[in-house]
């Protein structure tokens, strides 16, 4: 293959010179591997490596902290998913605590409906037969020694 040719340009005080240097060989791609390696014949020098640079950061302490960061992650949508839960039992609560209270209510209120005056003297002058007294009650003074005696006895 015959690859491109490339133009140098020399200058000098005086005059313009330009020579035609071949390029170099390209690489054969293949390995030998019963001998020795083909001598080098290009007319160029070989860049060195580069200095190896030092990783920042280990691989262990990566895979630590996406560990950590993962544990993290999982930890928080636990927590998500407990108050969710949490708030859940608490509307229901609350739901029971007002129907309880409305229950309450609505007893207190039968309650006093038939503890009044009124129905309760209807209910004893018409089933059990009692009557309102006609003579306002008299007071009756009672001797104390008299009733020690009566319980002595």
């Amino acid at each position: 293959m015959a690859g491109p040719t490339v133009t140098l340009e020399r200058r000098n005080s005086r005059e313009q010179v330009s020579e035609r240097v071949p390029p170099a060989p390209e690489r054969e791609k293949r390995y030998i591997y019963n001998g020795d390696p083909p001598p080098r014949t290009a007319p160029y020098v070989m860049r060195q490596n580069r200095r190896a640079t030092r990783r920042k950061h280990s691989t262990f302490n990566l895979v630590v902290m996406l560990l950590g960061f993962g544990l993290a992650i999982v930890v928080y949508v636990n927590n998500v998913i407990a108050i969710n839960r949490l708030s859940a039992s608490i509307g229901d609560l609350e739901k029971k605590l007002m129907d309880i209270q409305n229950k309450n209510e609505m007893l207190r209120s039968e309650v006093s409906r038939k503890s009044g005056r009124e129905r309760i003297g209807t209910i004893a002058a018409g089933q059990l037969g009692l009557r309102y007294p006609s003579e306002p009650p008299v007071a009756i003074d009672v001797d104390g020694e008299k009733l020690q005696e009566v319980k002595e006895q």
